[in-house]
């Protein structure tokens, strides 16, 4: 199957007063075109964080989000983007 999303060594953390907390520490997962996911666990697990960094709404501050192969991070919000993309 082709992956159409992938994590790699994401890690993602944040600052709340004088403590960091660790919400992500180098996961790796992929996702593959035409299968169906779910993300489950515990209360502050990081499940809304991995969506986050997963629809490029955050970046990580390690590691890559990759999608078809390109890195988020590469990718301009400012570009026209097109939902047809993914088919």
């Amino acid at each position: 199957m082709e992956k159409l999303l992938e994590l790699e060594n994401v890690s993602y953390s944040y600052q709340d007063g004088k403590e960091r907390n660790q919400i992500l520490d180098h996961a790796s997962y992929s996702f593959e075109k035409g299968k169906i996911y779910a993300v489950v666990g515990a209360s502050g697990s990081g499940k809304t964080t991995t969506l986050s960094l997963a629809s490029g709404l955050d970046k990580p501050d390690d590691g890559k989000v990759l999608f078809k192969g390109k890195d988020l991070s590469l990718i301009h919000i400012s570009e026209p983007t097109r939902l047809d993309v993914i088919s």
